[in-house]
């Protein structure tokens, strides 16, 4: 399953444009932008949970700031909202957890 994942995602992770987003103690990020910056995959890591942890928000980069785009196929934001205000990180209960964002442009 996890290969037959990689391959339907490989256009954006193999080709695709790699941003570093955050590089702390206990967080990890990164961004992969498809060429086209029709989509993106955006993956955020905690190591250590922590108690009564902080609203986290991260802001992504190589976006088309002009195009709308479909998060997790749901909920549509604007490519420069998602740049200069940022995406909500959902609470992650327990160590080395992770969530993974795909977006699609879904209008200019």
């Amino acid at each position: 399953a996890q290969v037959a994942n990689y391959k339907e995602l490989r256009h954006i992770v193999q080709f695709g444009s790699l941003y570093r987003l955050r590089y702390e103690n206990n967080e990890v990020s990164w961004q992969y932008v498809s060429e086209d910056e029709n989509e993106s995959l955006v993956t955020f890591v905690k190591k250590i949970a922590t108690a009564q942890e902080p609203f986290m928000r991260i802001k992504l980069e190589g976006l088309d700031k002009q195009a709308k785009y479909q998060v997790n196929k749901s909920y549509i934001y604007g490519g420069d909202e998602l740049m200069n205000v940022g995406i909500d990180i959902p609470v992650l209960d327990g160590d080395f957890k992770s969530y993974t964002f795909y977006l699609r442009k879904v209008e200019k």
